[in-house]
């Protein structure tokens, strides 16, 4: 599942990467249950909020003092939840948060 905002005029096809990057890794055999091919990808993509878009614009903007870029927030996730622990992640991550904390 991939969901997000984004702001281009770029054509980029997310189901297409999203089965070149599961091929990458492996998911290619004929007995795998998730495969590259058969996956379902679901696509949330959405235009990036008026205000993100403010912040990141080199146009100048109504409350913004500036014309110069900021970056926006970004973030990259991969994950899924199992029944290893009671927080419903696999138990090495679960184990280095206790750690961390």
């Amino acid at each position: 599942m991939l969901a997000g905002e984004i702001t281009s005029n770029a054509r980029f096809d997310f189901t297409e990467q999203c089965c070149n990057a599961v091929r990458s890794i492996g998911y290619v055999n004929g007995d795998c249950i998730f495969h590259a091919d058969t996956c379902r990808v679901i696509c949330e993509m959405t235009e990036q909020s008026r205000d993100i878009k403010q912040g990141v614009d080199e146009a100048a903007a109504e409350g913004k003092g500036t014309a110069r870029t900021r970056r926006g927030r970004s973030g990259l996730m991969f994950g899924f939840a199992c029944n290893e622990t009671p927080e419903l992640m696999p138990a090495p991550i679960s184990f280095a948060h206790k750690l961390g904390a």
